[in-house]
This record gives structure tokens, sequence and C-alpha cells, in this order.
């Protein structure tokens, strides 16, 4: 189940500068699994036209099959090779949306985290305030920045795993 916020919640966490991401990462597990399934399917096709090519090529004999041949096995880009390439792209796009849909879950946990983390902080700032004659409230903006800081870090650092 996708934990999603109302457009308007989202925009004013963003605002404050809680980065919330805005991607539904049950959409990315659908797709995922789309991608691993279109390379089940690509494979299958790809031992099909195999089969097929090969029955042809041994039951007829002339110069067209000699070409046919070449075509589709021994020339550049030939047609095996691109569906072959084609499937194990398929299967790795789906692999990178489970990764991306698992970072994304890993991403909404933090920022809720932390801005329970700062609910506490304000709060504890709030009951501190009579005693400490108010001045324990200008802790408030300090402890939003930190857990600002906090999260662009995080987000930083999952980006750059990403594209390590």
């Amino acid at each position: 189940m996708a934990v999603m916020l109302p457009g308007e919640v989202s925009h004013l966490l963003n605002l404050l500068g809680f980065e919330w991401p805005e991607v539904n990462e049950d959409k990315m597990f659908d797709w995922g699994g789309r991608w691993v399934g279109f390379n089940g399917e690509v494979q299958g096709t790809h031992s099909d036209a195999d089969g097929g090519a090969r029955t042809a090529l041994m039951e007829n004999r002339d110069a067209g099959m000699e070409a046919f041949k070449k075509q589709f096995y021994e020339s550049k880009d030939n047609v095996m090779e691109v569906v072959r390439d084609l499937g194990s792209a398929s299967g790795i796009i789906g692999g990178c949306l489970f990764v991306i849909g698992g970072l994304v879950i890993a991403l909404k946990i933090l920022v809720v985290i932390q801005l329970v983390i700062l609910a506490v902080q304000i709060a504890s700032a709030i009951a501190a305030a009579i005693p400490t004659f108010g001045a324990s409230m200008t802790l408030i903006p300090l402890f939003e920045i930190i857990a600002q800081r906090a999260i662009a870090f995080a987000i930083n650092f999952t980006i750059e795993q990403l594209l390590a």
C-alpha cells in the first residue's frame, strides 16, 4: 500500500524544506514486475524464433535461405542478438524499478522519522518555554534546520548511490 500524502500537504512539506517523495512506490513495483514479466516473454519468443529458424534452415537449402541465415544469426546486430539484448535490458529495467521503489519507501520513512523528531523537539522547547522565560523557543528554527539538513543529506546520498 503506497504512502501518499494529499498534494497540499506534500507541497507544504516541500515549502518547509522537507522533500517528500511524490512517487507511488506501488506503481514502481508494479512496473518493475511488468518489465521482468516482459523479459520472460522475450526469452520465450527468442527460443521460439530460434527453433522456427533452425527448422526452416534444415528443411530448405538455397541462396535465399543462406541470406536469411546470415541476416538472422551472423550479421552485425542480427535478430537473435537484438532479441536476447532486449530480454536482458528489460530484466535490468525491472530490477532497477524494484530498487527505486524500495528507495522511495526508505526516503518516505526517513522524512516521517525526521518529522517525528522535529515534533518532539518542538514540544520539548514549548514545555521548557515557561521555566526558561521563552529562551527555549529560539531553538525551534535550529531544530527545523537540522531536520532539513538530515533529509537533504539522505536524499543526496541516495542519489549518489544510484548514480554510482
